[in-house]
């Protein structure tokens, strides 16, 4: 595996599939929130070659419209059931695919958008990886790591401790779709090229893929399934036609055996390994107490 080549897109899929790890902890079913990557790999190559901008500030102004759009859709249909923000996404995901083969002289349309500057410095993406999982970790070790976890599971119990699950998942929604779309800005950078089928439904099924294989309730999740679908995919090179079926066969699967993903078998089997830290305490030696004045009286009365 050339690193050079690899860690870009590893970086791009590990944005997306943290994207949609936080979303689906939190309970919100955004199963298209590629449609936020599409949108984010035309609004900073646009920038870049339409207004001469850096593709640093490119990728994080398409982060910030990545995220108002996610922002705009989660508070369009925040009264209606998560299964519809579900369907919503991948409509959302159809909708710009087609948009972007339409607007030919602003999106290149079909033929696609070329001319945008490529970064080819591996050490960029890693320390985009370095970075996003030491984030993760943080998330998990502080208060907001519990309440994305309360919020996903437990929805009236966390109203009852005066969490507002409606705002949370909208937040989540909200960062999510910045993440995202900073992965499809980057992933155009990466590429050097975009059009409307590079991004769409069989990229959202790898992502699907990682965020489950990897777990998405434990911070290294998506990097552990982003780099494991990536190995799947250069295994399966050679019968590239059926990719498709191997990544579901895979979600299928972990869904049904390891519903928490790779990560949480690893740490059940480190812990078997290890044995329990629990140390048990030392029994304090105990002295038995010195005889009373009445103890002495009874002894006395007794021997007389």
């Amino acid at each position: 595996m050339d690193w050079n080549i690899a860690s870009g897109l590893i970086a791009a899929q590990m944005l997306w599939a943290v994207g949609l790890s936080i979303c689906l902890r939190a309970g919100v079913f955004a199963l298209g929130n590629l449609a936020f990557g599409l949108f984010g790999a035309y609004a900073g190559p646009i920038l870049m070659i339409r207004a001469g901008v850096h593709w640093l500030p490119a990728t994080l102004a398409a982060a910030a419209l990545g995220a108002l759009l996610a922002f705009v859709m989660g508070y369009v249909l925040r009264r209606l059931n998560e299964h519809f923000l579900a369907i919503g996404t991948i409509v959302l995901l159809m909708v710009l695919a087609s948009l972007a083969t339409g607007m030919t002289d602003f999106t290149g349309g079909a033929v696609g958008l070329a001319g945008i500057p490529v970064v080819v410095d591996a050490w960029i993406p890693t320390t985009m990886i370095v970075v996003i999982t030491a984030a993760m970790v943080l998330v998990e070790r502080r208060r907001w790591g519990h309440v994305l976890d309360i919020v996903g599971r437990e929805p009236f119990a966390a109203e009852s401790l005066g969490i507002r699950p409606a705002r949370v998942r909208l937040l989540v929604l909200t960062i999510s779709g910045a993440l995202t779309a900073a992965g499809g800005s980057w992933f155009a950078v990466w590429y050097g090229f975009i059009d409307p089928n590079v991004i769409g439904l069989h990229n959202q099924l790898d992502v699907i893929a990682s965020a489950v294989v990897g777990g998405f309730g434990n911070p290294v999740g998506p990097l552990v399934g982003t780099v494991v679908m990536y190995l799947v995919g250069e295994l399966t090179r050679e019968v590239a036609a059926y990719r498709d079926i191997v990544a579901g066969l895979i979600v299928i699967a972990f869904a049904l055996l390891a519903p928490r993903g790779i990560t949480s078998l690893v740490g059940t089997a480190w812990r078997r390994v290890a044995g329990p830290r629990v140390k048990v305490p030392p029994v304090p030696e105990t002295t038995a107490p010195a005889p009373s004045a009445v103890d002495k009286r009874s002894e006395h009365v007794a021997d007389s």
